[in-house]
């Protein structure tokens, strides 16, 4: 499990999330993602094992699955994959249609409403800041283990974990708006961007538990790798039809992947 995880990390540049109930605009996606990436560079998730596209991805460890599992039990298994495996796999989400969206947006705390639907050059570009991105803040998942770890050890006050909650996200939503300042956004608009928390989603469950019950769970390393956070894209359905109606064979693989050694200098 170990070895795949970290044979995948390499290579996986996306992790792609949508609902079972959109099939066929699960198909498209797979069908645009074809034509920038390579099969290895895209994450499959558990519960969309059956894509014919993409690689499957799962937990660095079973350890790290029953942390997660065990803590946010009122979280769908779908979305709680989602969002920790982008954390785990430094991997953005691309999210294919409003019904995927629906489902991950009560977990979000940072969305990027657009004006107008960007056009196929503008999504890619996009699509590299939020690869970036991705990576750019996955060190604060070391911080927020050792805020656990104290926390378990009874050095901290449960306000603790609230606060570090709190402090990752006006960082990250002042560093988004920065990154992402470039593209008009309006309230009311199409949810293009957005941002997760892994760590919101089993905080609250964490507070409830007593502390020697919390420090039975497997708190290894991996579980780190959990606490960065899952950057996400929302493909339109509009957008997938009318980028496939523009393809062209030249056009394969414009994506640019991130390198090794820009995966793995952040671990």
């Amino acid at each position: 499990m170990l070895h795949n995880y970290l044979s995948l990390l390499k290579r996986v540049c996306v992790i792609v999330f949508h609902s079972e109930n959109e099939a066929n605009l699960a198909e498209l996606g797979q069908r645009w993602l074809r034509n920038h990436f390579q099969p290895t560079e895209v994450g499959a998730l558990p519960s969309n094992s059956s894509s014919y596209f993409g690689i499957p991805v799962n937990y660095p460890q079973g350890s790290t699955a029953r942390v997660f599992t065990e803590l946010s039990p009122d979280v769908p298994a779908e979305v709680r994959d989602a969002i920790v495996l982008s954390s785990c796999y430094i991997a953005p989400l691309i999210v294919l249609g409003d019904q995927g969206w629906s489902r991950l947006s009560p977990h979000t705390f940072w969305v990027r409403r657009v004006t107008r639907l960007p056009d196929e050059t503008e999504t890619l570009k996009t699509l590299l800041l939020t690869i970036n991105a991705e990576a750019q803040w996955f060190p604060m998942a070391r911080e927020a283990y050792h805020v656990i770890q104290d926390y378990l050890h009874g050095e901290l006050q449960p306000d603790a974990l609230d606060i570090l909650v709190e402090k990752r996200r006006i960082q990250i939503t002042q560093e988004a708006e920065r990154l992402f300042g470039a593209i008009p956004k309006t309230e009311n608009g199409y949810p293009f961007l957005f941002v997760a928390d892994p760590l919101r989603l089993i905080v609250p469950w964490m507070q409830k538990m007593k502390r020697s019950l919390l420090a039975e769970l497997p708190w290894d390393e991996f579980v780190s790798a959990g606490l960065g956070f899952a950057v996400g894209m929302v493909i339109a359905p509009e957008n997938l039809r009318r980028f496939l109606k523009q393809e062209h064979p030249d056009r394969r693989h414009h994506a640019v992947p991130r390198s090794h050694q820009q995966r793995t200098r952040y671990r």
